[in-house]
């Protein structure tokens, strides 16, 4: 048989570690990659699209909702007045854009456990 490396161990246990405590998206390409039968690389592709997609559209102020899982939108904070931590001084912040994610009701319930 072939022997291991000792980095392919590494990877191969940090890879076990990160999916045992959250999903990155190399964990979620190799997941969805081994779920469906497709090539990592082209699930990549494909995720990496979608991505783009939500990013542009949201980016671009339009709403994305997925149904079942929630609602990818920019919202915007009002110009306000701040102070400097360190001396007091009164400052003006700028207004800003800001991405929101709102969960589903459906999703909301899954991670309660209500199923």
């Amino acid at each position: 048989m072939f022997a291991t490396s000792a980095r392919a161990t590494a990877k191969t246990a940090r890879a076990a570690r990160t999916y045992a405590t959250g999903l990155n998206k190399t964990t979620l390409i190799d997941h969805v990659a081994k779920e469906t039968g497709e090539t990592k690389a082209s699930v990549g592709r494909v995720l990496n699209a979608t991505l783009d997609a939500i990013s542009a559209t949201v980016r671009a102020g339009d709403k994305v909702a997925l149904s079942k899982f929630g609602t990818f939108a920019r919202k915007q904070r009002k110009a306000r007045d701040g102070r400097n931590p360190l001396t007091g001084a009164a400052l003006k912040i700028p207004a800003a854009n800001y991405p929101s994610f709102s969960a589903s009701s459906t999703f909301k319930d899954l991670v309660k456990g209500k199923k």
